[in-house]
């Protein structure tokens, strides 16, 4: 069973609530529970970030996912992410708006 607490953010962070997952209470948390909340988490958020997936992975199918619900998915600019970049993931700029 896993476990969700909202967060409210602070103004540092421009007032956005974060949710955090605590995961495993009974001990057992497995591949299928991975995926579904994954997904869960990846529904909520307005945009994703993806830092790597591997080529067939089961986090490139959530990636799919994600692109087809029309969702902002951004990934590292790196030569490992091209097929991320393909799906339809968006490169991190070199320089991050504040």
């Amino acid at each position: 069973m896993a476990v969700g607490s909202f967060i409210p953010g602070d103004a540092s962070c421009g007032g956005e609530g974060y949710l955090v997952i605590e995961e495993a209470l009974n001990g057992r948390n497995t591949s299928e529970t991975s995926v579904r909340r994954n997904r869960f988490v990846a529904a909520l958020a307005d945009r994703e970030f993806i830092a790597h997936a591997a080529p067939g992975s089961k986090t490139e199918a959530l990636c799919r996912e994600i692109v087809e619900w029309g969702k902002s998915l951004y990934t590292l600019p790196c030569d490992d992410n091209a097929h991320l970049i393909a799906l339809g993931a968006r490169p991190l700029p070199d320089q991050l708006p504040i």
